[in-house]
């Protein structure tokens, strides 16, 4: 009895690191399409010291670091808990919040000191930490045997995300191709974190913003089916 609840209790986190990825998805995915225009594929180094990320040693950010995922075993850990790692303290602050973040909300993935991941469970991580906290982008940095991840938040590349609605038809379609969720809930997050005017009906959401108009038609299961726009 007591393993069936134990066991529950972790389903329920994790069900709730997939809502608040869910949440974020559409509006960090719209930041990582801005930010490929700059980085591309740069040479990358951090100074876990300084607290800064660079690419090709012209771009400098401000960054914090949440942690790292191996490639040998496919494990993530969290900066906080890496007994090995030497940093600024002032470099995990905001891994430190995740976590305290994940301990109020019973999120696992953010509140357990290490996991097994799979596929894009490091860049869901990313993209919750910059919807939730409006960083400019996170990072994933390969460095052989492992990927470091980090955010970053910069005035020089900050961009107002309630701008472009009709980015949402490039970078949706995009977004759902390559991660599974429910369509229809990230759908919705989306258009609220671009300032829409949002509407829903039976299995229909329709949007505005300014003079631009959207609708979504979902299947019984929250698919999409159709994305258009006026």
């Amino acid at each position: 009895m007591f393993n069936f609840f134990k066991k529950r209790n972790r389903e329920e986190m994790q069900n709730n690191f997939q809502e608040l990825f869910e949440k974020y998805a559409g509006i960090s995915s719209e930041k990582q399409e801005n930010i490929l225009e700059l980085i591309g594929d740069k040479a990358w180094n951090a100074d876990m010291i300084e607290g800064t990320l660079t690419f090709d040693e012209n771009l400098i950010f401000p960054a914090q670091i949440l942690g790292s995922v191996s490639h040998i075993d496919n494990t993530w850990l969290w900066i906080w808990a890496n007994k090995n790692a030497e940093y600024n303290e002032k470099m995990i602050r905001q891994a430190n919040d995740l976590r305290k973040y994940g301990e109020l909300h019973s999120i696992y993935e953010l509140s357990a000191p290490s996991f097994e991941v799979y596929e894009n469970d490091c860049h869901k991580i990313g993209m919750i930490a910059s919807g939730l906290y409006d960083y400019s982008f996170y990072y994933s940095g390969n460095y052989g045997e492992g990927s470091a991840l980090f955010t970053v938040k910069s005035s020089k590349i900050n961009k107002n995300m309630k701008n472009n609605p009709e980015n949402i038809l490039k970078v949706f379609p995009k977004l759902i191709s390559i991660f599974e969720m429910n369509h229809r809930n990230a759908f919705r997050h989306y258009l609220l974190a671009k300032d829409f005017s949002i509407s829903e009906e039976d299995k229909n959401i329709s949007g505005k913003h300014e003079n631009f108009y959207l609708n979504a038609e979902f299947d019984e299961l929250d698919r999409l089916i159709k994305l258009s726009t006026k």
